[in-house]
């Protein structure tokens, strides 16, 4: 009978413990009890960073070095190509710039037409009020035919252009990188004609001064 007792006391014991210590797995993730599973955890989300920063890092790297490699194809482009294809890159940058600048303005035309009709509204609820002088009032009167003739203008050539506008010629990554680089060419030889001007005007106000 006091075996039994005591096998009972024991069991309780463990049966507690074992409560306990699932209680501290789920209330108390900072318990002793907790440790392995939680550090265990920890490590795994820290080597599986790790991985997305090396992919990340590796993708990166790889990006670059296409990229400097399709820089120096552009380089050649031009270092071989000579005047001609310069010529080439340039007409191409320029069809490219017509056509956007083209749905720029067709856009503008529309916002012209609206501007103007907003005008045309404030005229006319000007006109209504006591608040003008008659030499105003002959303005805003004359203002208001003009600006209606001058929107229906601007719907006019806006209706003209609503179609899409033609497309630019394609223009491939080692073109786009040899035409980035004759543009700084272009500015590089701009600075150096206005800097010989500056010069040769200081240079004639020298002698100018002297004589």
């Amino acid at each position: 009978m006091a075996r039994c007792r005591s096998r009972q006391r024991v069991d309780g014991v463990k049966a507690r413990d074992s409560v306990e210590t699932r209680w501290c797995l789920a209330v108390q993730p900072n318990h002793p009890s907790n440790a392995p599973t939680c550090h265990r955890e920890r490590e795994g989300e820290t080597d599986k960073k790790n991985a997305q920063v090396q992919d990340a890092m590796g993708e990166a790297a790889r990006v670059a070095n296409e990229r400097i490699d399709t820089a120096n194809r552009g380089k050649k482009m031009l270092d071989d190509g000579g005047p001609d294809v310069e010529l080439k890159l340039r007409c191409k940058r320029q069809c490219r710039k017509t056509v956007e600048d083209d749905g720029k303005q067709v856009r503008a035309l529309d916002q012209l037409a609206r501007d103007y009709d907003d005008a045309i509204s404030k005229l006319k609820a000007s006109l209504t009020t006591e608040a003008l002088q008659p030499e105003e009032k002959y303005d805003f009167e004359q203002l208001v035919g003009l600006y209606e003739e001058r929107k229906a203008a601007c719907e006019r050539a806006s209706a003209a252009l609503a179609n899409l506008p033609p497309p630019s010629p394609f223009i491939s990554q080692e073109e786009e990188d040899a035409i980035r680089m004759l543009a700084v060419k272009d500015k590089y030889q701009v600075a150096q004609r206005e800097a010989s001007n500056l010069a040769a005007d200081a240079s004639a106000a020298a002698r100018a001064a002297t004589s």
